[in-house]
């Protein structure tokens, strides 16, 4: 039980790498091409993305079920699912900013 639990706190921490990852490979781009520093924005969502898994980690002894929308203690879903949707939306919104571009280059 707490093999899997330990897994659904480490998954975010694979996402926050994959931001920081995003992020620096940003601020490089923007720094070549003079743009502003949106890509500061990809290490504010993954510290959001790292907050939410500290939270899963500091509650392993939870039982998984308290993690659902559907249980009755939704500070527990809060602490853990907020930061997670927000870091993972303002990643998305920074990396549309940033490599947007990719989609309508014209080869």
């Amino acid at each position: 039980m707490w093999v899997g639990n330990l897994m659904a706190a480490l998954v975010p921490v694979c996402l926050a790498v994959l931001l920081l990852v995003l992020g620096d490979l940003s601020r490089r781009l923007g720094k070549a091409a003079g743009r502003s520093p949106v890509h500061r924005w990809f290490w504010v969502a993954a510290g959001l993305v790292l907050l939410s898994s500290l939270t899963r980690l500091a509650s392993l002894a939870t039982p998984r079920s308290d993690f659902e929308a559907m249980d009755q203690n939704n500070a527990v879903f809060v602490a853990y699912a907020l930061p997670l949707l927000l870091g993972v939306v303002i990643g998305f919104i920074a990396a549309w900013r940033y490599w947007g571009w990719l989609i309508y280059a014209r080869r």
